[in-house]
């Protein structure tokens, strides 16, 4: 077993690649805008659009934050909608994360606004653009995410 993400105490620079379709959660063209929608798509050249910086925020919770756009991955204000790319201060709640091992290196990356929600790719879709929820957790394998180091 992978040591658990709880001992990452940095920055780091990751891909977050979900597990029934081995593809990557991906910021749509790497918009600045508010409510850049948040997918999953096959790998891209160098993976542009899919590179994000988690950084230790305190407290076991964690930031996430589109390398190339600079926004953070943010909750929406209700679970069970989409995900999205946001600039919003560090300390709202909506814009931090917890990882939780699942298995086989995989972790589910629980809301903090909602804490019994994970990252979720809708409906166990294969399809690139496939949005992200924020999703109750269910354990399915689209809601488990490897994190895997970059440059």
């Amino acid at each position: 077993m992978e040591a658990p993400i709880n001992e990452f105490n940095g920055p780091g620079l990751y891909l977050f690649q979900v597990q029934h379709s081995k593809k990557y959660l991906d910021l749509d063209e790497s918009k600045k805008a508010n409510h850049t929608k948040v997918q999953q798509w096959e790998a891209r050249k160098h993976h542009e659009d899919q590179k994000w910086v988690v950084a230790a925020a305190g407290n076991d919770e964690f930031l996430i934050l589109a390398d190339k756009a600079g926004t953070y991955l943010t909750a929406p204000e209700k679970d069970r909608e989409p995900a999205a790319g946001n600039l919003k201060s560090p300390t709202d709640k909506h814009v931090r994360w917890k990882f939780v091992y699942a298995e086989d290196g995989a972790y589910f990356v629980h809301s903090v606004a909602h804490p019994n929600s994970v990252l979720d790719v809708q409906g166990n879709s294969h399809e690139d653009g496939a949005p992200v929820l924020v999703f109750p957790l269910n354990k399915q394998k689209n809601q488990q995410w490897k994190l895997v180091a970059t440059k």
